[in-house]
């Protein structure tokens, strides 16, 4: 019985119609995949009338590979609505592809048939935090969702840590060849940034370790819902998916990893004006020409070098009497945050908070208590940030730090922890 290569679109809709589905994962310039290919039509035409037997040429699917964390060929998933059940990498011979085939559909069928299972955790979040708690419990032998409302790979894959880091590449490029080139030998004409460029290349990197993390969730069999939790009593939860539905969940253990929030001053007069770093990272605002940080951290650094970057002019007031003053301990680059803000001249008024923020400008208050005024087009929140709530934490859940039952960081949400 042959075997025949589909796309990805046919891959999608074959692995979710409810079928056992076995997928080789293969290539054209493979020698062990051409040798496969009788045992593997010969064991296609046993199994028939169980499992549906189909291909995937990598050279033509890529991104699908990718997806599915394919690394060597061949290789063969086994699955059942929309998830992997098993997989070996290039057997040997067709005793040992019998051998996984059974050995999966008896697993497959033993599950289908046990009404209480041994174990099931949700993780609430998909960031770092969430995501590999999700894979090494699933590692462990547990049955795991992982609940994510927005960006697998949560804030730092998307929007802060990595996204930043790529734009400081390309700030720290343009200025070696500015400042140092000729120093060292290195002479170009003309240097320019192409920014547009410059975002095409951040989002690259974004894409690609976020479908690396969905390729480790989906390898580890851990299933994905896209949608916002809260909680809805002591072991279940309450989900708004993305297309509208609203399930309720329920598990024996829940993990939050939900990351922070902006840190906000309310009491500050018009505080409501000030952007997010969401906004001015991902979003790509027009900000103007002057922009003002409140707080001088790493974010609030990081942020500015990108705006020099784009020919813009940062200024930065920051309430302690040095910059990245609470990461210096844990952060390499805080010298060089500090370095960078001084060589560009970047205004920065240190001992100082913001006392007013109004249309064109703010009002400072400085380390002598004396108030002026500093003007600016947007001011951007950087005071830091705080842990995001997950439904009523009067009732259901409570922030690390807060003392509520004995253990490390433990918390009264039923045997969850806060990640």
């Amino acid at each position: 019985m042959a075997v025949i290569n589909i796309n990805r679109n046919q891959f999608e809709e074959m692995v979710h119609s409810g079928k056992t589905v076995l997928v080789e994962f293969s290539a054209p310039w493979c020698v062990y995949c051409r040798r496969l290919a009788p045992a593997l039509e010969s064991v296609a035409e046993e199994y028939k009338d169980t499992l549906v037997f189909t291909a995937v040429n990598i050279d033509d699917e890529p991104e699908l590979a990718e997806a599915e964390a394919i690394e060597v060929v061949p290789t063969l998933l086994i699955y059942h609505s929309g998830q992997a059940l098993g997989s070996i990498i290039a057997p040997e011979s067709r005793a040992q592809l019998v051998a996984f085939i059974e050995e999966t559909l008896q697993h497959q069928t033993q599950e289908a048939t046990t009404v209480q299972h041994i174990y099931d955790m949700i993780v609430v979040g998909g960031g770092p935090g969430g995501y590999v708690a999700a894979i090494r419990v699933a590692q462990l032998g547990a049955r795991v969702t992982l609940v994510e409302r927005e960006h697998l790979g949560g804030t730092c894959l998307n929007i802060g840590c990595i996204p930043t880091k790529c734009l400081l590449h390309s700030a720290e490029l343009v200025s070696q060849i500015k400042d140092q080139g000729a120093e060292i030998g290195v002479e170009a004409d003309g240097v320019r940034v192409n920014f547009p460029q410059v975002i095409a290349h951040k989002n690259a990197i974004s894409k690609q370790l976020t479908q690396g993390v969905a390729g480790l969730l989906k390898q580890n069999k851990v299933a994905r819902v896209d949608g916002e939790a809260s909680f809805t009593g002591p072991k279940t939860l309450s989900v708004k998916k993305s297309d509208g539905s609203v399930e309720e969940m329920t598990a024996d253990a829940i993990i939050v990893a939900t990351g922070s929030v902006p840190r906000t001053m309310p009491m500050i007069p018009g505080f409501e004006k000030t952007m997010s770093f969401t906004e001015l990272l991902k979003e790509k605002k027009e900000v103007g020409d002057k922009v003002l940080f409140f707080g001088g951290g790493q974010s609030s650094c990081e942020a500015a070098y990108d705006l020099i970057l784009q020919g813009k002019h940062p200024i930065i007031v920051e309430y302690a009497g040095d910059l990245v003053a609470a990461q210096a301990t844990c952060l390499a680059n805080t010298s060089f945050l500090r370095d960078a803000m001084e060589y560009h001249k970047v205004p920065t008024y240190l001992h100082s908070t913001i006392t007013e923020i109004h249309d064109g400008g703010v009002t400072v208050k400085g380390q002598d208590g004396k108030t002026f005024e500093v003007a600016c087009d947007n001011v951007i929140n950087g005071i830091g940030f705080v842990p995001a709530p997950v439904g009523d934490k009067g009732r259901h859940v409570h922030r690390v730090g807060d003392c509520v039952a004995i253990g490390n960081l433990r918390t009264v949400i039923w045997r969850a922890w806060d990640v």
